[in-house]
């Protein structure tokens, strides 16, 4: 069936694959696993530099969406961020607050989207720029989000916008498919809100809630330091991400084993 044409995602559409155990267990795991070798909470003036593990490069056998890294992110691994209920919530309907009220033309009709930022969204933006190549990859259309990009980054902190046109159809949903970027998927993390979008690459994924409008959400606060403890490892992103997933399996275990001996000896 074809994808309706809407631009803002409303509450009806979200995916509730966000509360699957595992993306829960995965995100938890990784604050343990990162807890090792994190750097100081106190943020650097310099950033460590990162580092990447030895890595073939890319097929050159089909075209990359993007291309060479570029000055600052030279060296840095590639951070993809999805955009609608992930940094921002954008709605048709009028809202008091909106940060950004991005006008968009749909069949002939002008209508305003009022978007509303995520917490912590400028913070999160300026302190992930600082160690990564930042990419914003989002199954909207580019008339919707990049006027709301140029608005919500105007110190274009991000390098690269991907849109709809970069995703990939499959039974009728839209998918990102990281191969298709042109980098190793070694150095690559992708944070997005439903995990069908990342369904191709899931090892490569750090789950985060859908936000709406939750004044109280903490999640990209959190991600920072994950963030930043990730850009210096020298493993490959996919394999501390499934160690991180493993750890708190374990650690659940472990909790189950000892609850059912105790109730044994009771």
């Amino acid at each position: 069936h074809s994808h309706p044409p809407s631009y803002p995602h409303s509450r009806d559409d979200d995916s509730p694959t966000h509360s699957n155990p595992d993306n829960v267990r995965k995100k938890r795991g990784l604050g343990v696993v990162c807890g090792c070798f994190r750097a100081q909470d106190a943020i650097p003036t310099q950033p460590l530099k990162p580092t990447l593990p030895e890595a073939a490069p890319p097929s050159p056998k089909a075209k990359s969406y993007l291309g060479p890294q570029r000055g600052r992110d030279v060296g840095k691994k590639t951070l993809v961020l999805d955009l609608d209920e992930t940094l921002v919530h954008s709605s048709f309907k009028p809202v008091a607050n909106a940060a950004f009220i991005i006008p968009v033309e749909i069949e002939g009709n002008v209508h305003d989207i009022y978007v509303l930022k995520r917490p912590g969204v400028d913070e999160f933006l300026a302190y992930v720029a600082r160690f990564y190549e930042v990419v914003i990859f989002t199954a909207s259309l580019s008339k919707y989000a990049d006027p709301l990009l140029d608005q919500l980054d105007t110190k274009r902190l991000c390098t690269w916008r991907l849109f709809r046109e970069a995703c990939t159809l499959r039974n009728g949903s839209y998918v990102k498919d990281l191969s298709k970027m042109g980098r190793d998927l070694a150095t690559l993390i992708i944070i997005d809100n439903s995990p069908l979008a990342y369904s191709l690459q899931p090892d490569n994924a750090i789950p985060i809630k859908s936000w709406f409008d939750d004044d109280n959400d903490r999640e990209l606060f959190d991600l920072m330091p994950i963030l930043e403890a990730l850009a210096m490892v020298e493993e490959s992103i996919p394999t501390v991400l499934k160690q991180a997933l493993s750890t708190v399996e374990g650690e659940e275990a472990d909790m189950a084993m000892n609850e059912a001996s105790h109730n044994h000896r009771r």
